[in-house]
């Protein structure tokens, strides 16, 4: 795998284990009236579509090298 691809991988992996973080042992309601967990889940939720886009847009499947001509 390509580093820059494995970077993104580990960037979106970091988001969501930071949401899970945040958000253990919380309510749904307790989440609706903390604006600072909000915040910090939605910024996560920004890492982590910033990094599938960059996912996105490298080429993730390289192409077979083409053997050269002799």
């Amino acid at each position: 795998m390509r580093p820059e691809l494995a970077k993104c991988f580990l960037d979106a992996l970091g988001a969501c284990r930071a949401i899970r973080e945040f958000t253990d042992g919380q309510t749904f309601g307790q989440y609706k009236q903390d604006l600072l967990l909000r915040s910090a889940v939605e910024r996560q939720f920004e890492i982590l579509g910033e990094a599938f886009d960059r996912i996105d847009g490298l080429d993730a499947i390289p192409a077979p090298s083409q053997p050269t001509a002799a």
